[in-house]
């Protein structure tokens, strides 16, 4: 069977898990980003100009970005929300919102590149708001006021490094590694080299096969030295599992 590392935060533990072993993996998730509130004042600022009608388009560049509105808008959530043209960056994030009764248009390219080209063409002189993390790329913000649209990002989370044991990463042969964003990458990157310097680190991942979930996070790893065996075509958990699956014939 083939032993699978991948990076997910902690509200994703749960359902990636399940795919990954429902996919024939044996899977290990490391956690090696936590997620921390991002500013209620900002939030509750950023929705009231939603509600009254002042945002064209909101923007979730994440699953996670419509789960801490939430938390902190509460049911309020979806009535606020009424006036804007949703647009999600993914099948999960779209699920999500649909859940909270709103509905959203998806891109084909589940990315910040694939948004903009979603969005280039019908934004000129509108107010758009991206709800995301602290730890996003400009591509969207650039490319969307490129296109004429006046962009406002919201930093709903932040993303920070966390605390894990890197004991069971050492203690197994781990086939392949799956990294699902460049902030959990170079996150991973320096837990491992703080345990046992940055030679080994090298060793043990570049003796592994490494798969992206996208450009940005093979990028990041490629910086670092890491070479990248897989960058996947879209850019969802799922079809990141799908296409390291056919690599190993799973």
């Amino acid at each position: 069977m083939t032993t699978l590392l991948f990076t997910r935060p902690k509200d994703r533990v749960k359902e990636s898990m399940e795919m990954a072993e429902e996919m024939g993996f044996e899977a290990i998730c490391f956690q090696s980003v936590e997620v921390v509130h991002g500013e209620r004042e900002h939030i509750e600022d950023i929705a009231t100009f939603v509600a009254n009608g002042s945002v064209d388009i909101t923007v979730f560049a994440s699953a996670t970005a419509v789960t801490e509105c939430f938390d902190i808008l509460g049911n309020e959530m979806s009535e606020m929300f009424q006036r804007t043209d949703i647009v999600a960056i993914g099948p999960g994030t779209k699920k999500e919102l649909e859940g909270l009764g709103l509905r959203a248009r998806v891109p084909e390219d589940h990315s910040s590149v694939g948004l903009v080209e979603f969005l280039k063409d019908s934004v000129d002189g509108k107010y758009v708001a991206v709800m995301r993390s602290n730890k996003g790329s400009d591509v969207l913000k650039i490319g969307l006021e490129a296109a004429g649209a006046q962009v406002t990002e919201i930093s709903v989370y932040g993303l920070v490094q966390s605390s894990c044991d890197v004991s069971e990463v050492l203690s197994r042969k781990i086939d392949a590694y799956a990294f699902t964003s460049a902030f959990s990458a170079k996150c991973f990157f320096c837990l491992l080299c703080e345990e046992i310097g940055r030679p080994k680190t090298m060793d043990i991942l570049n003796e592994a096969f490494v798969a992206a979930i996208g450009r940005p996070t093979a990028g990041c790893l490629e910086r670092m030295g890491i070479r990248v065996d897989l960058t996947s075509k879209k850019s969802t958990f799922k079809d990141l599992l799908t296409e390291i699956k056919i690599q190993f014939g799973v």
